[in-house]
Formats: C-alpha cells, sequence, structure tokens
C-alpha cells in the first residue's frame, strides 16, 4: 500500500460490510513504482477460517489517459473562449449548442439565451432574405463566407462577417 489510510478504508469496509467493491488506491511496487489499483474484496469462509478474496485491476493507464483527456479538453475550452472572434457551434439543424464570450458581447445576449435557438434568430428577416443560410453547401463540405448583420436585443445591428463550416 503506498498510504496506510487506503489499507485503513479496506479494512474498515470488511469489517463493516464484509465486502469492498471498487476501491481505488495506490500500491508501491518492489521497484518504487506506483500504480493506481481498482480493488474489490470480500470475507470468505474457507474450514472455518476467515480470509480476504481479492482481485485488484491496475488502472494506471486509464487514469493518465483521463487526466490527459482532461487537460486536453481543457486546452480545447480555453482556445474557444480566448478566441479573438465571435464563435457558435452549432447542430446540423443549425441549434446554436455553444458559442464563446466574444459572440456573446457581439449579440448581446447570455449563453442561456442563445443555447438551443437557431441561429437564423439572430438576424432580421430582411437579412436572411438577402443571405440565406445554404445548409445545403456546408453538408457538401464548403466553407461559406459572407457579410450579414445581427440583431441585438437592444435593437442594434451589428456587421459581422462569418465563416461557417460544418465539423466533421
Amino acid at each position: 500500500w503506498a498510504s496506510p489510510s487506503d489499507r485503513e478504508k479496506l479494512i474498515s469496509g470488511l469489517k463493516e460490510k464484509g465486502v469492498v467493491e471498487n476501491l481505488e488506491a495506490d500500491f508501491l511496487m518492489k521497484d518504487g513504482t506506483i500504480l493506481s489499483g481498482m480493488m474489490s474484496a470480500t470475507i470468505i469462509d474457507l474450514n472455518n477460517v476467515q480470509h480476504i478474496l481479492s482481485i485488484t485491476r491496475d488502472i494506471t493507464e486509464k487514469k493518465k489517459t483521463a487526466i490527459a483527456l482532461r487537460m486536453s479538453e481543457n486546452r480545447y475550452r480555453e482556445l474557444i473562449e480566448l478566441a479573438v472572434d465571435g464563435i457558435l457551434l452549432g447542430a446540423s439543424d443549425g441549434t446554436i449548442i455553444g458559442a464563446n464570450s466574444y459572440i456573446l458581447s457581439l449579440t448581446g445576449r447570455t449563453l442561456d439565451q442563445l443555447i438551443g435557438i437557431n441561429i437564423a434568430t439572430l438576424f432580421p428577416a430582411m437579412e436572411m432574405e438577402r443571405v440565406p443560410l445554404r445548409y445545403s453547401s456546408l453538408i457538401q463540405g464548403e466553407t461559406i463566407i459572407n457579410e450579414r448583420n445581427i440583431l441585438r436585443p437592444d435593437g442594434r445591428m451589428v456587421p459581422i462577417e462569418m465563416h461557417t463550416k460544418m465539423m466533421p
């Protein structure tokens, strides 16, 4: 055991319930390395003598992978959030599913006000007639660049240049 407190958790769990499931603990190897394990144990009786039957799986790589994934997700979120352009993420039907803070300031809306609405609602009807959304072109893999005016809730129009591409 790398930490005596982990061993105590196992012992107290076995005393209280007779079984411990999925106890995560660190184990010290003979060469000094520490591995993470997922341990389950139960008390069994053999010839009137109590024994502990346990299984421990090495989850060291799984934990390292989870940490790397979390770090990657954090870097992605920071990249989107710190971008100097407004970024909207949308479903294939135009429903907004994500946005960075710069687009919030451009649109004059909160994240809660944007999530779940269709992107077309950000533009006045005359703008949609002048420059319609071209979902079919996006589906074909095209990048669409056009100029539009966003209508803010306060009635102000904000001119923008949109670069739109469907994510794989």
